[in-house]
């Protein structure tokens, strides 16, 4: 079984990038891998095999960009953030909606998708009128 990219947002902490992967070297079978996900890296790999974090600043909805992707057949786990970050919240909020980042994913492994959570959040939203297939 092939190991599910995960690509993460340039925007997430680099010292929270680098725990993600350490804490996935632990793996015993590889079945995850994350990369920072910077210019061009997501056409190394299919997308059925990547997922994507991402960030997004719109006060309401997905930024253009964001439904896009989306429309692209992106796989997106969305940080919905407003105002002024604090890094360590941010990683404390990615720890806390991590477990079922990975549930989901492996969920859906074969469709397409859209989850938000919030900045501070504790929870993933599945995005309505995103067709899943």
């Amino acid at each position: 079984m092939k190991a599910l990219k995960i690509l993460i947002d340039p925007c997430y902490p680099e010292p929270l990038v680098n725990s993600l992967m350490t804490i996935h070297e632990l793996q015993e079978e590889k079945r995850f891998e994350i990369f920072s996900w910077y210019d061009g890296i997501e056409h190394n790999f299919p997308l059925a095999e990547t997922i994507f974090l991402a960030v997004d600043h719109s006060k309401k909805g997905l930024t253009e960009v964001n439904i896009k992707q989306i429309e692209e057949g992106y796989r997106l786990f969305v940080m919905k953030v407003d105002g002024v970050l604090d890094f360590f919240e941010f990683a404390m909020t990615v720890f806390r909606v991590w477990p079922f980042i990975i549930e989901k994913s492996r969920e859906n492994k074969n469709k397409k998708f859209c989850y938000t959570f919030k900045y501070g959040g504790r929870k993933l939203n599945r995005m309505k009128g995103i067709p899943i297939y």
